[in-house]
């Protein structure tokens, strides 16, 4: 399967990743312990240099391309949840975690758009453009609100934090410059500005374009459904390299090597993460 549907809650400026019981509302997207217990071994293996043969991605260069995409951003959406409830929750002890989520977000930015430009022309783009002729990352829903939240906190953090979202800024501008070369967004192309507020139907098309649904689903079954993704992002990443056929991003940005450590460094990244999501999922098994 090349993508997988996702289940998100909408999310809310002053709510954490979700009031939702952990009950029934997660039975669709629960694996059980069993699974888990799988994951946190496969994890495991990868670690110690054999990695998993299972969630293979698509062999095809165009499908592999597709993939990633779909892939990368269903991941980014479930750290945001996670950046976000830590942001509201922000105090003295939440630097390390907002800096740590924001380099994990900006891996996945990495993984996503790491196919060579002309892939992302003839795999990516177009699909985009007939989803909508002004399509736009602007109408992602778990996004909104993030920019303010960021800015206090790195108005008010230490310096690591502002760091990391300039660092953040930087892997997006330069991933877009590795896409499009010189070019212009969908959305500029449609002669429409960014910035401006989505309608509630633009939400809903970029949702529907990257397989998201939205209803009840608590904490728990966040943390499984990132769990799968990082895992399959892992197993790709350790079969085909960050890239495959072209450049690597940091090469046009600039010579700003915080993108070229965040490019050698996506594997232990993801690694620790999944690991302990898996840990804290064995620790307090969904009842």
């Amino acid at each position: 399967m090349v993508s997988e549907a996702l289940r998100l809650v909408l999310p809310h400026p002053d709510a954490g990743r979700s009031n939702t019981v952990c009950g029934r509302s997660c039975a669709a997207v629960d694996p059980g312990p069993s699974q888990v217990s799988q994951w946190a071994a496969l994890l495991r293996a990868a670690e110690g240099g054999s990695p998993p043969e299972v969630y293979i991605p698509p062999s095809r260069a165009c499908d592999l391309a597709w993939y990633r995409w779909v892939v990368g951003h269903q991941a980014a959406f479930l750290e945001w949840s996670l950046l976000r409830a830590v942001l509201i929750r922000e105090g003295p002890e939440s630097a390390d975690e907002i800096v740590q989520l924001l380099d994990l977000y900006s891996t996945l930015l990495l993984y996503a758009g790491s196919c060579p430009p002309e892939l992302y022309q003839q795999a990516i783009r177009p699909r985009m453009a007939r989803a909508h002729p002004a399509f736009s990352g602007e109408w992602a829903p778990d996004h909104e609100g993030l920019p303010q939240l960021l800015k206090r906190a790195a108005d008010v953090g230490p310096p690591t934090v502002a760091g990391a979202v300039r660092r953040s800024h930087r892997v997006h501008v330069a991933v877009a410059e590795h896409l499009v070369p010189g070019g212009v967004s969908l959305l500029q192309q449609a002669g429409r500005s960014a910035g401006g507020p989505p309608s509630s139907q633009e939400r809903a098309l970029y949702d529907r374009f990257f397989l998201v649904s939205r209803g009840p689903v608590c904490t728990h079954a966040l943390d499984v459904q990132l769990l799968h993704r990082l895992l399959r992002i892992l197993v790709d990443v350790e079969g085909s390299g960050l890239y495959y056929g072209g450049p690597p991003v940091s090469a046009a940005a600039g010579g700003f090597n915080e993108i070229a450590e965040l490019e050698q460094t996506v594997l232990t990244r993801l690694r620790a993460q999944g690991t302990k999501l898996a840990a804290s999922m064995q620790d307090k098994p969904h009842q």
